[in-house]
């Protein structure tokens, strides 16, 4: 009777090795590594809840790896990860390596920030005569103020701190992201969104052209939440979402 236990015993313990690497291989075997800027960046909060949602509807998990935003996209395209969280259209045309998902899992509003420059935001161009501060990598801002004198970095609280304290003439963000880094620094009050925003983009999910099946079932699966109205829901909660948990900190 022992010994009859004890086999039993080693059966067990087979029976759960054999299902926990099971599990972790099927894990590892549904899952992403999707590449994006900052965790600090409300814009990529937003996407990530959108995205991790609409990946799980496939069995997926994601995994975010959070980096410079001029190199995520690089490095996705390189096939280092599996596909970018969000870009604008544009970037499909620079990166060939990386499939648009052509359904938007957002918007953004390019907009301009002053501390004491007052001027009717009428595009681009208007823009010319001024210093402005970028974020590096970030690519709508980059392609659409070519030319004009910048001043680029890799922090947000760092170019609205040069613009305070009158060392840039304005600053070029989405709104989203810009008004959430103002409430940080303590600087909403002196510094102030001019209008109208210069564009409006649509934001855009990648993956790498190795994984093209993948592609397929999130584009339909995209579409088809955007047909039913949930696509836009989970964008409204998301941003409900990371608005409430900032203002919570």
């Amino acid at each position: 009777m022992a010994e009859a236990v004890k086999r039993m015993k080693s059966v067990l313990k087979l029976l759960v090795v054999v299902c926990l690497f099971g599990l972790s291989w099927g894990t590892s075997a549904n899952s992403v590594s999707i590449a994006t800027v900052q965790q600090a960046n409300p814009l990529a909060q937003v996407c990530v809840r959108v995205m991790r949602e609409v990946y799980q509807r496939l069995g997926y998990s994601m995994e975010v790896q959070y980096g410079p935003a001029k190199r995520s996209f690089v490095d996705a395209n390189n096939g280092k990860y599996d596909g970018e969280l969000f870009r604008v259209a544009s970037v499909a045309r620079t990166h060939p390596n990386l499939i648009q998902i052509p359904v938007p899992i957002c918007t953004l509003d390019a907009v301009v920030f002053s501390k004491s420059l007052r001027f009717p935001v009428s595009g681009w161009e208007s823009l010319e005569p001024y210093l402005i501060g970028l974020m590096r990598g970030v690519q709508f801002a980059s392609v659409g103020t070519e030319g004009m004198n910048r001043e680029f970095s890799n922090n947000l609280d760092s170019l609205f701190r040069k613009l305070d304290a009158g060392r840039l003439d304005i600053v070029v963000e989405s709104r989203f992201n810009g008004q959430f880094a103002l409430q940080e620094l303590g600087l909403a009050q002196s510094i102030t969104q001019l209008t109208p925003p210069i564009a409006r983009y649509d934001l855009f999910h990648y993956l790498h052209k190795d994984h093209s099946g993948l592609a397929e079932k999130l584009e339909a699966q995209l579409k088809e939440m955007e047909q039913d109205g949930s696509l836009q829901q989970l964008i409204y909660r998301s941003e409900q979402q990371v608005q409430l948990n900032h203002m919570n900190r």
